[in-house]
């Protein structure tokens, strides 16, 4: 089965591909902890993401120009 191009996908999809990371951002929720903002794109076009959860444990392991899954 082939991945997913962002333009394929549909609303509450789940879904395994590689992104390109456009954009990243670590910025503060309410309580002050982190989270991370995202760009992630691929040949069809880009989506905002966010990640809530486990960023001090990532939030080194990949930069921006980096494919991501």
């Amino acid at each position: 089965m082939k991945s997913p191009y962002l333009s394929d996908l549909k609303p509450n999809q789940v879904f395994t591909t590689i992104f390109l990371v456009q954009g990243k951002d670590v910025r503060q929720k309410k309580s002050g902890e982190p989270y991370l903002s995202l760009v992630l794109g691929d040949r069809t076009g880009e989506i905002d993401a966010k990640m809530w959860d486990n960023v001090v444990e990532v939030v080194d392991t990949f930069q921006r120009d980096d494919f991501s899954r």
